[in-house]
């Protein structure tokens, strides 16, 4: 069974994740292997701001668009854990439930820092065109 395609439009780009049904490319560009790379940059840019518990995050992505489901994002904090990206805290909620959040390092600040020129120069090279 395939899975629908996913899609968001961020700076007139479109970004197209997952299996598409036959295939079918639509007027939205096909740039399915940079998902990984852009949803990482969403997160770091989301967490910038302050520390969020994946269901939180999650909610900011599918405010823009960008629909995941939340346990998808769980290997990707993971991941950014790992790497030094992202620290773990915890918050309690309003029913006294203790939530994981995950805040930016500085690590985590200097390669959003860095995905922002990578998205400058790519926004420029399409622009140029």
């Amino acid at each position: 069974m395939r899975k629908k395609c996913n899609n968001i439009k961020v700076d007139k780009l479109w970004i197209t994740w997952g299996i598409c049904p036959d295939n079918i490319l639509t007027k939205k560009s096909d740039v399915s292997r940079m998902g990984p790379r852009y949803i990482q940059f969403f997160v770091l840019k989301i967490l910038s701001r302050m520390s969020q518990s994946p269901k939180e995050i999650n909610g900011r992505l599918n405010g823009i668009g960008f629909k995941t489901p939340t346990g998808s994002l769980y290997p990707l904090m993971r991941k950014l854990k790992r790497s030094g990206l992202a620290i773990t805290g915890y918050e309690e909620s309003d029913t006294g439930v203790r939530i994981k959040t995950y805040s930016l390092t500085e690590k985590g600040h200097n390669r959003l820092t860095d995905f922002r020129g990578d998205w400058r120069r790519l926004n420029d090279v399409v622009n140029s065109l």
